[in-house]
């Protein structure tokens, strides 16, 4: 009898016993575990979907994103027309950068579920990104027939009339978002993105201020408005925004070179060497290995860091030696300017009538122009050979 018993009890773990017992473990944030009993319901019954798409949760939340992508094709192969599986297939090329491929996939799913809301504003944020202008403004009419006094989608249509350059427009659906919602920083921060392609920088640092008023951790705010303060010739508040944003942001590199430019203009010299350490570090810091050699060998750029810090250290030392530091880095960028001019003449020739190569002797328009102003020597690469030219490399024009 026991036996007997125990064959009973062995029969009714089928597929939903499994994938009830993966759920508890999913539920909980144990992963791997709820992986491990989802498979042993795929085991059971190889058409059991939600095992599939549970697995897919599974390894999107570990970011194993190539797993995920097998689960969700292979949903896909048993249930063709389910427009869910298209949507999750659209958030791993997302997350992989893969933009163009999430953008057939939503569309497809849209396809199969129009009515669905989610999947229709994904599709037109989608091609807002990708300047598919006329997708992303239809798109978001659509859903604004549905909730027209939605603020959110009033603000995305408003990106889209902005990404267009109808900024008028695009000025016109962020007060109207603002007359349903006030009190939105993101729609502060589009107006103020806005004045600022306008070249109204008053306007623009007034949005941009009530942004940080409404969100005062809002670092993006903190970057633009620093921006303008600097173009504006208010170096003092702008550094002040940038030490803002490099306490929210301790690792935001271009902020750390800003801070460090404006200490200098300010005749801060100490604070200004700290801002470079800061800043090479970050630089040295944040590159990869791999990427480091791709630079080094092929691509033959140069990191833009501060390199020479004991020269900096002496020149802090006392504002006559910053006068002569500064007087020699004008210097050194002023050659490298006209070095860099005479070589933007070469590429105008380059476009016009080709160019034949010292090295390998071919003769074409295709060459890679690096463009490295102002800090340092531009360049071309020939395509054919893969040689470095710079300006002292071709003939003079006679």
């Amino acid at each position: 009898m026991r036996k007997i018993k125990r064959w009973f009890t062995f029969k009714k773990r089928d597929a939903n016993y499994y994938h009830r017992i993966g759920k508890v473990y999913y539920d909980s944030g144990q992963y791997a575990q709820a992986i491990r009993f989802f498979g042993q319901a795929v085991q059971k019954d190889r058409k059991f979907i939600n095992a599939y798409m549970d697995r897919f949760g599974c390894f999107f939340h570990l970011k194993k994103m190539k797993q995920a992508l097998k689960e969700v094709d292979r949903a896909i192969a048993i249930e063709p027309e389910n427009a869910d599986l298209y949507y999750n297939r659209h958030m791993v090329s997302r997350y992989l950068d893969k933009y163009r491929q999430a953008f057939e996939d939503i569309s497809y799913a849209h396809i199969l579920a129009p009515e669905d809301g989610t999947i229709a504003y994904r599709r037109a944020w989608l091609a807002s990104g990708l300047k598919e202008f006329q997708i992303a403004f239809d798109g978001f009419n659509e859903l604004l027939i549905r909730r027209p006094e939605d603020p959110h989608l009033i603000c995305c249509l408003g990106t889209v009339y902005h990404d267009m350059g109808h900024f008028e427009d695009a000025l016109s659906c962020y007060f109207y978002s603002l007359n349903l919602k006030p009190d939105q920083p993101n729609v502060f921060y589009e107006i103020g993105l806005t004045f600022y392609k306008q070249k109204k920088h008053n306007k623009a640092i007034a949005a941009m201020s009530r942004a940080i008023a409404a969100y005062p951790e809002y670092g993006a705010a903190y970057d633009i408005r620093a921006e303008l303060y600097n173009q504006s010739g208010e170096n003092k508040k702008a550094l002040a925004d940038y030490t803002r944003l490099l306490e929210l942001h301790p690792d935001y590199v271009s902020a750390c070179h800003k801070a460090a430019e404006l200490h200098k203009e300010l005749g801060n010299y100490t604070e200004a060497l700290k801002w470079y350490r800061k800043y090479n570090a970050n630089e040295k810091h944040g590159e990869v290995w791999w990427w480091k050699w791709i630079r080094i060998i092929f691509c033959r750029q140069p990191r833009r860091v501060v390199e020479n810090i004991e020269e900096l250290e002496q020149a802090v030392s006392s504002p006559d030696e910053w006068k002569k530091y500064q007087a020699r880095h004008f210097d050194w960028q002023q050659r490298h300017e006209d070095y860099n001019a005479q070589i933007r003449k070469i590429a105008a020739t380059i476009v016009a009538d080709g160019l034949q190569c010292p090295y390998c002797g071919q003769a074409s328009r295709e060459y890679r122009f690096i463009d490295l102003t102002p800090e340092y020597k531009s360049y071309f690469i020939c395509c054919t050979c893969g040689r470095s030219i710079h300006a002292t490399d071709v003939p003079p024009e006679k």
